[in-house]
């Protein structure tokens, strides 16, 4: 499997963040965009992976069937995880992007109340030990 471009990657991942964040969606990336993010740049990254809220899943597939950029799997079904391909790169005038690609989106359906859990987990990712130097 070829893994995307950085840019082509890092274009999936601004998008997809807007997506999820302009249209009021529960959603938390995990993965390595994660990683990506806590500053682990030489680990290769060959999809994204979103966990959603199961309520949201009817109006987060006719927003995605809507987008042009995206391309759904037959039959996506809101018990299991799907694989949405992202088209990313100057066809969509994403910047930095050199070449077209489609980066692989996973979505994973929480299966608990995503809420009160994504609270908890950047209370986690955010909070320094007790006992770390200052």
């Amino acid at each position: 499997v070829k893994r995307p471009l950085r840019p082509n990657f890092v274009a999936a991942a601004r998008y997809i963040k807007s997506f999820f964040y302009g249209k009021d969606f529960v959603w938390a990336a995990i993965g390595g965009l994660v990683m990506l993010c806590l500053g682990h740049h030489r680990r290769e990254m060959f999809d994204i992976h979103i966990v959603y809220d199961v309520a949201d899943y009817r109006r987060m597939k006719l927003k995605l069937e809507a987008d042009r950029r995206a391309t759904l799997p037959d039959g996506m079904n809101s018990l299991l995880p799907s694989k949405v391909l992202l088209r990313t790169g100057r066809f969509v005038k994403d910047p930095g992007c050199t070449e077209d690609l489609d980066v692989e989106i996973n979505l994973v359906p929480s299966g608990e109340d995503l809420k009160r859990y994504t609270c908890f987990l950047a209370l986690m990712v955010v909070r320094k030990p007790l006992n770390a130097p200052q």
